[in-house]
């Protein structure tokens, strides 16, 4: 509730801020790198007969993955607004399944003037986390094959997302790279039963980083 409180009121925020010089820009992009870390505490075999908890902390790369995202800025010199992206569906190398990003943020520029003008933004924003089923597989998540049950739940979580991006403009045409944070959970559960621990088989805190490339096509709406 908290987050969803701090992310409303940036929100309006941004809304009552510059009204002069509106632009909407259209964007796409691909990684260049990916990194998929995920930590946290699960269920696993310690020994003859002995189950209880063993700590993952692992970090693997990425297939390469495409998006296409919109921003709504406001402003000349400093400009704020709003933005959407879409991350299509992108595997972790040598597995099968894969998971994609809806994001929704909030949006800073610093941007010189003339004929090519450099800029330089900030973003926060909250993530939606979405997989195939294959993604979404209890042994996908590194549990022993004695502790899988048909009656498991496997549930994704979104989290915030930030990142930085540097861009050159002339014209309507933009080109940006941009180093990109995502985050969330990964909770898997008996019976699924999301609050009652004695339920519980996996907790992990997910960070997808990336390093993209975009390419926008900007539409004045005012001067």
């Amino acid at each position: 509730m908290f987050y969803k409180i701090c992310l409303t009121l940036t929100l309006l925020t941004l809304l009552a801020g510059p009204a002069d010089a509106q632009q909407l820009t259209f964007k796409v992009g691909a990684d260049v790198t990916g990194t998929y870390h995920a930590s946290g505490i699960t269920q696993a075999r310690l020994g003859p007969g002995a189950i209880g908890d063993a700590e993952i902390d692992l970090s693997v790369a990425t297939s390469s993955g495409f998006m296409i995202g919109a921003e709504f800025v406001g402003g000349n010199f400093w400009q704020v607004g709003l933005g959407v992206e879409q991350l299509f569906p992108r595997p972790i190398d040598g597995h099968d399944g894969s998971f994609s990003f809806t994001t929704f943020y909030a949006t800073t520029r610093l941007q010189l003037s003339g004929l090519v003008t450099p800029s330089l933004a900030a973003r926060l924003g909250w993530t939606l986390s979405h997989s195939d089923e294959t993604f979404k597989e209890p042994a996908y998540s590194a549990i022993p094959i004695e502790l899988v049950h048909e009656d498991v739940r496997v549930l994704l979580r979104g989290g915030f997302n930030y990142g930085v991006n540097l861009g050159l403009a002339r014209g309507p045409v933009r080109v940006e790279v941009a180093y990109l944070t995502y985050l969330g959970t990964r909770l898997v559960r008996r019976n699924g039963l999301l609050r009652d621990d004695t339920k519980r088989l996996v907790d992990l805190d997910i960070r997808y980083t990336t390093f993209n490339i975009l390419l926008g096509y900007t539409i004045r709406l005012s001067q």
